[in-house]
């Protein structure tokens, strides 16, 4: 299992969870932030269940036209990308993890019992680890497409990267 939403969920039925007054509220500023779960799963052929940039458009362009149908006029879309999720593996590889063993060691145990929330970057393969950013880059790289190629009645939008983000707030923290 994961941890929250894939881009297909959004589409599929999170998204409809969405209450707006579209005719008496004020414009809305939406986060589309899927964070890395349309890449993060447990299988052992990991990249055959990852979502494709075919899957991944169709999913995003249903949910922004279900959003057109209930987000005021004004409002704003900002998608956030899929993270570099090798962080985590970069960052806490070498650390205690809680249960005792280093984090690598936790990695490569979850991987061998097939219960891992994302054995594609949870991993101490470095290459499955790059193979899972180059797909999540594969992903990320439909929000610019979509922004160039679609307009939307009730809202704009605009593409951030995570990584940027996080790096802005690491150098405006430290």
């Amino acid at each position: 299992g994961v941890n929250g939403a894939r881009a297909g969920d959004m589409a599929g039925g999170i998204a409809n969870s969405l209450a707006r007054d579209q005719a008496n509220d004020r414009p809305a500023l939406l986060f589309h932030a899927l964070i890395g779960n349309d890449v993060c799963n447990g299988h052992p052929d990991t990249f055959n269940h990852m979502t494709t940039p075919a899957e991944f458009e169709a999913s995003v362009l249903k949910t922004l036209a279900f959003l057109d149908t209930k987000l005021p006029a004004g409002s704003s879309v900002e998608f956030i990308g899929l993270v570099d999720g090798r962080i985590l593996f970069n960052t806490m590889h070498n650390l205690t993890h809680p249960i005792g063993a280093t984090y690598a060691e936790v990695y490569d145990y979850l991987n061998c019992l097939e219960i891992s929330p994302c054995r594609g970057w949870l991993n101490t393969n470095s290459t499955i680890r790059d193979m899972t950013t180059d797909v999540a880059n594969s992903l990320n790289a439909v929000y610019s497409k979509i922004i160039s190629q679609h307009t939307y009645k009730n809202f704009n939008m605009a593409v951030y990267s995570f990584g940027d983000l996080i790096e802005e707030t690491i150098q405006e923290w430290t």
